[in-house]
């Protein structure tokens, strides 16, 4: 993708890194998943770069609580309650929805 805006005159946060490899140019946002400040910027990379393809990045602990989001819903809970194990998982549905509401 061609850009009118030469990448040295762009101007962006230090979060923002602009390379070029083998006549591709790629833009590298670094982010905090629960900062608003970071959501905004890579809003506004997006919107003005208006790039072929975005890519990202996740931990695979990250990968895996946005792919099992439902996970819960197929618990036992008996067996929980059998393994004194109920109040770990209230913790973790509370610190999950205290996170969901950061992010």
């Amino acid at each position: 993708m061609q850009k009118d805006t030469p990448i040295e005159k762009r101007d962006y946060s230090s979060d923002v890194k602009i390379i070029e490899v083998d006549g591709r140019e790629f833009i590298l946002v670094g982010t905090a998943h629960i900062s608003k400040e970071s959501a905004k910027l890579v809003r506004e990379v997006i919107e003005k770069e208006q790039p072929d393809t975005v890519c990202v990045e996740l931990d695979q602990q990250r990968y895996k609580a946005l792919s099992e989001q439902r996970k819960w819903e197929n618990l036992d809970l008996k067996s929980l309650i059998r393994q004194k194990q109920l109040a770990t998982l209230m913790i973790n549905l509370l610190l999950a929805s205290y996170q969901k509401k950061l992010g």
